[in-house]
């Protein structure tokens, strides 16, 4: 169904969406041939552009860069870059070398274009990401492993009040087993959240500034609209992680208290990662693309985070005859909570392909529409694996049964994070 939506939207939209802030076009435009020097060259490009590290130069036929040229961004038009020039040029064939950042997703593109004064310019343009290869495909690692550390934070919380307080209640020991795991859980799922946020904004850091101390660069990034995102994701991923680590420390009604508390702020929590996103580059409809993103990054984060849970702290935790009757109570909540977010992640992922994707060449022939088809082809193992559990959480009995499902509850885990680690691609 997913695929049958995402290839009718793309029928019905031919346009093609670019990413990152690339040079749309420019005054003069590439090669052209101008009879006099222009008093400013202007620039104009696909996405707001950060200031602080925003830059372009004006070279002469040698390479060497024109002296006393002045780069803005006027504030009312923050896609645009102006180049006052300084008085007369002499004829010749001149190059623009540009720089940017992007002010809504953050990353770095680089690229040139001539033109030439009394001569024939130079039509050639060039636009390539600024950072090499291996420091894009670990910025994309650590894109994906952030969203795998949100995952896991923000799932504990309604899966502890929905799910797992409502359906242990006939099995008070068991109960107790899984608390004292989900302690453990939540305190090794808050430390690796910080840790590869910590490690995302160093990775952007040193895309911004390859050649200075690592220190300086991070220092440097965080009055970035990066940084200060950054930031914000940073208080509210601390805040859900403290009032989890109170909680599971906590007696049932107190617990639940800071449990909710930790839901609250954790629907919060995914705003500042959209606000990073292809999303917010938009021109038009952006707060709506942006609110969608959030929503799919929330529930994603419900239900993926809410099957690393079960995989790794709840099944682990449950021994003994009553096992099967556990699984029968559990099972079918959260099925319920899945089902609810999948309904909304469908529509949330459908329009955020007729957003970005943008054409049906687009979905096969570009980076973005291939990492979008392999998500696809990870999710359908992964909802065949749902269709599975919800089944058998229904009449499972016996150990064996319960082994079983053990497993194939470990590989729907597996497949979930693999899923996060390509939707951090997308996000590049």
């Amino acid at each position: 169904l997913l695929a049958l939506g995402v290839t009718f939207l793309l029928w019905q939209r031919p346009a093609a969406v670019s990413a990152h802030a690339t040079l749309v076009r420019s005054e003069p435009a590439a090669g052209a041939t101008l009879s006099a020097a222009p008093e400013t060259i202007r620039l104009w490009f696909s996405e707001p552009l950060e200031h602080t590290f925003t830059r372009a130069e004006l070279l002469d036929s040698s390479g060497s860069p024109v002296a006393g040229v002045v780069t803005t961004i006027p504030p009312d038009h923050s896609r645009e870059l102006v180049l006052a020039l300084p008085g007369t040029l002499p004829p010749g064939q001149y190059t623009v070398a540009w720089r940017t950042l992007s002010a809504a997703d953050g990353h770095t593109l680089q690229g040139y274009f001539g033109f030439g004064i009394g001569v024939a310019g130079d039509s050639r343009t060039a636009a390539t990401v600024a950072s090499d290869a291996t420091l894009e495909t670990w910025r994309g690692l650590s894109r994906g492993l952030a969203l795998i550390g949100l995952a896991l934070v923000l799932a504990i919380a309604p899966m502890t009040l929905f799910v797992l307080d409502p359906g242990l209640r006939p099995w008070p020991e068991m109960a107790t087993a899984v608390t004292r795991r989900m302690r453990r859980f939540a305190a090794v799922a808050a430390c690796f959240a910080i840790v590869v946020n910590v490690a995302a904004l160093a990775l952007q850091a040193v895309s911004i500034l390859p050649d200075g101390p690592l220190f300086a660069a991070i220092a440097g990034t965080l009055p970035t609209r990066y940084g200060t995102l950054w930031l914000a994701r940073m208080a509210l991923l601390l805040v859900v992680s403290a009032a989890l680590l109170i909680a599971v420390r906590r007696e049932r009604g107190e617990r639940t208290r800071w449990l909710a508390v930790a839901a609250i702020a954790g629907i919060a929590a995914p705003v500042p990662f959209s606000l990073l996103s292809h999303a917010a580059a938009l021109e038009e409809g952006r707060a709506v693309a942006v609110a969608a993103d959030a929503l799919h990054l929330l529930l994603a984060a419900v239900w993926g985070g809410g099957v690393v849970v079960f995989a790794i702290a709840v099944a682990p935790s449950l021994r003994g005859a009553e096992r099967g009757a556990i699984w029968r109570s559990i099972i079918p909540r959260f099925s319920t909570i899945a089902l609810a977010a999948w309904g909304v992640l469908v529509l949330t992922g459908l329009y955020a392909s007729w957003l970005q994707v943008g054409s049906r060449e687009a979905l096969t022939d570009t980076p973005y529409g291939r990492s979008l088809l392999l998500k696809g082809a990870l999710l359908i193992p992964v909802l065949a694996l749902g269709a599975y559990h919800l089944q058998r959480g229904r009449r499972v009995a016996g150990a064996d049964a319960t082994e079983r499902s053990d497993r194939t509850l470990a590989a729907e885990a597996i497949l979930v994070l693999a899923v996060l680690v390509v939707i951090g691609r997308l996000i590049g």
